[in-house]
């Protein structure tokens, strides 16, 4: 079972995406899920939320690294 994450507007703006997703990851790897996803599509899809929010781009997401 994987998780998809489609909405990245949380609140604490951009500086807190990449914090966040770790702290989403992290538990859903140690609960067993066995992928997570993201859109892979270069723009929001206006049936998922606004097409002008925040929204990260698969390959550049799979290439996130958590600061030590």
């Amino acid at each position: 079972m994987g998780l998809q994450i489609v909405s990245f507007n949380w609140s604490g703006g951009i500086e807190r995406i990449a914090p966040r997703l770790a702290e989403i990851a992290q538990p859903a790897d140690e609960a067993g899920f066995a992928s997570l996803w993201t859109m892979d599509h270069l723009f929001q899809i206006e049936i998922v939320s606004k097409a002008d929010e925040l929204m990260l781009e698969a390959y550049t997401t799979l290439g996130y690294t958590r600061p030590q």
